[in-house]
C-alpha cells in the first residue's frame, strides 16, 4: 500500500515567483520595458518638433512683420512699377 504524499497547495506567491523566474515572461517583460522606453523617446522628440514649427511659425510672421513696416518695403506703386519694366 502506497502512503499519501501530502499534496502542496499552490499559492499565489508560488505561481508568482514561477512567472518571474521563468525565462520567457522574462524577455517579454523586458520587451515591454524597451517598447516603453522608445515610446517616451519617441513622445519627447514629437513634442519638440511641433514646438520647433511652432517658433518658426512665429518667427516668420515677426519677419514679414518687421519687412511690411521697415524702409525696404516695396509700396503698391513703386511694386506696380518694377513689374511693368518687367514686361
Amino acid at each position: 500500500m502506497k502512503k499519501h504524499e501530502p499534496q502542496t497547495r499552490v499559492t499565489e506567491g508560488m505561481v508568482s515567483t514561477f512567472v518571474t523566474l521563468d525565462e520567457g515572461c522574462r524577455a517579454q517583460s523586458q520587451r515591454v520595458i524597451d517598447a516603453q522606453f522608445e515610446e517616451d523617446v519617441l513622445s519627447s522628440a514629437k513634442e519638440a518638433f511641433r514646438q520647433r514649427a511652432q517658433m518658426l511659425l512665429q518667427l516668420g510672421r515677426l519677419k514679414m512683420d518687421e519687412m511690411i513696416q521697415s524702409d525696404f518695403s516695396i509700396g503698391k506703386k513703386e511694386l506696380e512699377e518694377r513689374t511693368k519694366e518687367w514686361e
